[in-house]
């Protein structure tokens, strides 16, 4: 096992800039330590500023300061270790919060159990991390209430997640829809294109069947105030 040189987490405050130099004899594999080996790590503050201490994963004000390498590093200061995320879990081991959903990765694995390297484990339509701090829901869980409607389209609709009884009211509407028909032949193929202004064309269905007569189809006009249709042979 080896430490890698440059460990983030062990780094000299010196105002908004850093340099770090490792010095001493390395061993195990090309870029790292052997496991006890100990490095000699100097600080250079910048023009400017003055060093003050070392943070993370070491302390003090020695400059420059021997390490025990005696760990795996761990860049994003997580509390895995880079090996750990890299081979076992899957997560990016230079973010603590891999797919940010506002949790670190370690308390989505060991405390809530749910996907560090999915913002929405449950698919509701809220993250991981609104749904514990900010919702009180349950974010393995898509409907948490039960009243039958997704923790995130209750939310978007101005209802609560928590309490069953306060739930999206029953409604319907009736919308203007374009029902566009078109005669095709059997062994043809057809696509319908759709544009806003006559100029600019983009496919809406391709692939379609001729099936030796007409074709129906209907199509929304929501927000759309005009929308126009074309249909070809290939």
């Amino acid at each position: 096992m080896t430490r890698r040189a440059g460990a983030r987490r062990s780094r000299a405050r010196a105002g908004d800039q850093e340099q770090l130099a490792f010095h001493g004899g390395r061993g195990g594999r090309a870029g790292g330590y052997a496991i006890n080996a100990t490095a000699s790590v100097k600080t250079t503050a910048n023009l400017g500023y003055l060093f003050s201490d070392w943070s993370g994963d070491a302390t003090g004000t020695d400059n420059p300061l021997s390490v025990l390498m005696n760990a795996d590093t761990d860049d994003d200061g997580d509390g895995l270790s880079d090996a750990d995320e890299i081979n076992t879990q899957g997560t990016n081991p230079k973010r603590a919060d891999s797919d940010g959903d506002g949790l670190s990765d370690p308390d989505e694995l060991q405390i809530h159990h749910t996907n560090p390297i999915v913002a929405d484990t449950d698919n509701d339509g809220l993250r991981d991390g609104a749904e514990i701090n900010t919702y009180l829901t349950l974010p393995k869980v898509a409907d948490t209430d039960g009243d039958g409607f997704l923790d995130g389209y209750e939310v978007l609709t101005g209802h609560l997640p928590l309490i069953a009884a306060d739930k999206p009211a029953l409604v319907a509407e009736v919308l203007t829809a374009i029902e566009f028909t078109f005669t095709a032949a059997i062994g043809k193929t057809y696509r319908i294109e759709g544009s806003f202004d006559l100029a600019t064309w983009e496919t809406v269905e391709d692939g379609i069947a001729g099936n030796g007569s007409v074709i129906q189809r209907f199509y929304t006009t929501r927000d759309m105030p005009k929308r126009y249709f074309r249909v070809g042979a290939w």
